[in-house]
């Protein structure tokens, strides 16, 4: 895990951020793969009141009884292939709740040609709001050439979970850690203040990515971030209990978590097994399920 570039970035005092970005362009003037969602608190429930996308984006709004909204991206194809970007903007306004995932994981498919395939998360919440991305791992074939960056404000008073993973690519076809490039960044904003700036780069140019000083005999790895006053009691409860895991050698999994001003924490692990990790996922974050009226991992992992 060692060659693993992870980098988390809490600001001193004067560390002011830059000016936040201008305001997205209307969906009708956008590009292939451009998608906004807008959700409210409408009464007691939270509505989906703006949803455009263009492919190769699919967004995905199911029926469902729930007060939370829930949101599921897809794409034309079952993938991403070589030259797609895809840039998603949301909002969630004062007091609304909404799961973002996914139909299934992000498959990103041979970049023989090398062009990058990339996918961009620009996300706005308000007072009070709860906002859970809750993709599926993202799965790279051979060759495969990706980047993520996520880019999350929000005010002290809202609330986010924030889940982001990979697997080793398709191993029972011989691609294990086979890809040519995984990057991504993830960007947490609270009231202006650059909190969290996590960065990774999985390259074979700094070495083989499955040597036992990087990945190793490790095929899923995951980051999970929990900030804000909605989950700040199961923040405390996911430090506690990772404290209390044993430390020993030839673990199937492995797992840390740093706290983070606020009362929030950032989670990390790897695991022998996508499944594994998913399980893993699903018990730390198991309470957040009353917030979302059904749980979303139930029949998935």
């Amino acid at each position: 895990m060692q060659a693993v570039a992870t980098i988390s970035v809490v600001p001193s005092p004067s560390a002011k951020l830059l000016p936040p970005r201008p305001e997205p362009l209307p969906i009708e003037a956008a590009r292939a793969g451009r998608g906004l969602i807008t959700v409210d608190r409408i009464g007691s429930r939270s509505s989906v009141t703006r949803l455009s996308a263009t492919s190769p984006l699919k967004l995905l709004v199911p029926r469902h009884n729930a007060e939370a909204a829930w949101i599921f991206g897809s794409s034309y194809g079952g993938g991403l292939v070589e030259g797609d970007r895809i840039d998603l903007q949301v909002r969630i306004e004062r007091g609304a709740t909404a799961m973002i995932g996914t139909q299934a994981s992000t498959k990103v498919y041979s970049c023989l040609g090398g062009r990058t395939c990339s996918q961009a998360l620009h996300a706005t919440i308000d007072d009070e709001a709860l906002l859970v991305l809750s993709p599926d791992a993202v799965t790279c074939f051979a060759d495969a050439l990706y980047e993520q960056t996520q880019r999350i404000q929000m005010t002290a008073k809202a609330s986010l979970v924030s889940i982001d993973w990979f697997t080793a690519g398709r191993i029972a076809r011989g691609e294990r850690w086979a890809f040519g490039r995984y990057a991504s960044r993830l960007e947490i904003i609270v009231d202006g203040w650059l909190l969290v700036h996590d960065a990774l780069l999985l390259d074979p140019a700094d070495g083989p990515i499955d040597e036992p000083h990087r990945m190793g005999r490790y095929n899923c790895m995951a980051t999970v971030a929990l900030l804000g006053p909605r989950v700040a009691e199961l923040a405390a409860t996911v430090m506690r209990q990772v404290g209390e895991e044993p430390i020993g050698r030839r673990l199937p999994m492995i797992q840390s978590a740093s706290e983070l001003p606020g009362g929030g924490v950032l989670m990390r692990a790897a695991g022998e097994s996508t499944q594994l990790v998913g399980q893993w996922i699903r018990a730390r974050l198991a309470p957040i399920v009353a917030q979302l009226g059904d749980d979303p991992w139930g029949r998935k992992w």
